[in-house]
């Protein structure tokens, strides 16, 4: 039940990151039920998935460390490079800029691809402007990468490397930053690695009372002495519910019904973060700006995606966590 709770949250929390996309952008000036959520801020909703993504990791490696890196190759790459291929389709018919809102998608160049196909965005390689999202994937296959080492190293290593990272978030408005999705040479990483490494740590001593504090109140702390980027004064319940629900998941009962929605909801979400950007762009530049509308055809394109490259690989018993 723990997997199906996290797996709810997931859809929750891509959800909230298409929905502040859509007030961004200035596409519906109405306020409307579908995109509130995002006035919550997009930025937390990315540390909640990563204090998640933490949390599976160690619970992978832990559980089978024999064949992990190609698990997780499995897991996240065919649907990453289809979004990258994806996302070159609005230049193919709008030109090679593209004016969408408060917005200006700017077709990349085949080094930049090269670049984002082997996670290095953020690393040397700006993100593709037409699916900027994708920044956060070079922190997770960092991480991913790393891991092995993280599951062999101790809790005042792994402390220390959350000490390094926090701090450097926590510092980082006072050198006037730029959004963390155009910082290079890692250093976007850096700032954020604390959110991952909590969920690794945290799985790992979940029986601990002050790992389940340190959880909930480090985010808190660290959000109210940064909150350049993470929305509005609120922006931090999105940050405390994804750890509340990492420490009260396994205490949570749900009717069948409800399992099998979460369980779904949950396999579309990586396909959402993916390709709802690219899909709201192509869609955009046909004057669709009614945000109920493009909230829905990301949805669709995910679950296109989601029946078309993973549940094939899930019929062949290919995709594990």
């Amino acid at each position: 039940m723990r997997w199906t709770v996290l797996a709810g949250l997931r859809f929750v929390l891509a959800y909230i990151v298409l929905s502040h996309h859509l007030i961004l952008w200035s596409v519906d000036s109405r306020r409307n039920f579908f995109i509130f959520p995002g006035k919550l801020g997009g930025l937390t909703a990315v540390l909640g998935f990563l204090l998640i993504s933490g949390y599976s990791i160690a619970n992978s490696i832990n559980r089978n460390p024999q064949g992990f890196y190609q698990r997780r190759f499995i897991r996240i790459y065919p649907l990453y490079f289809c979004a990258i291929i994806y996302s070159l389709i609005p230049f193919l018919f709008y030109g090679k800029n593209i004016q969408f809102g408060t917005a200006k998608f700017v077709q990349p160049d085949l080094w930049t691809i090269a670049g984002n196909l082997v996670f290095l965005q953020g690393w040397g390689f700006k993100s593709l402007s037409s699916n900027a999202v994708v920044w956060t994937l070079g922190i997770e296959v960092f991480c991913y990468l790393l891991a092995p080492l993280f599951a062999k190293a101790d809790n005042k290593t792994i402390l220390s490397l959350i000490g390094i990272s926090s701090l450097s978030f926590a510092l980082f408005p006072y050198f006037h930053p730029s959004y963390y999705s155009h910082l290079q040479y890692g250093l976007g990483c850096l700032l954020l690695l604390w959110a991952w490494l909590l969920g690794f740590f945290y799985f790992n001593n979940q029986e601990k009372l002050y790992a389940k504090i340190l959880l909930v109140s480090l985010g808190c702390v660290l959000l109210s002495l940064n909150n350049v980027y993470s929305g509005n004064n609120y922006a931090f319940l999105v940050y405390v519910i994804s750890s509340l629900f990492l420490i009260y998941s396994p205490q949570i009962n749900m009717p069948g019904k409800l399992v099998k929605i979460c369980n779904y909801l949950g396999n579309i979400s990586y396909p959402l973060y993916l390709f709802h950007v690219p899909t709201i762009v192509i869609y955009s530049v046909l004057n669709i700006k009614n945000s109920i509308v493009l909230f829905f055809f990301p949805l669709l394109v995910s679950i296109f995606f989601h029946h078309v490259i993973e549940v094939p690989l899930h019929s062949k018993k290919l995709l594990k966590s």
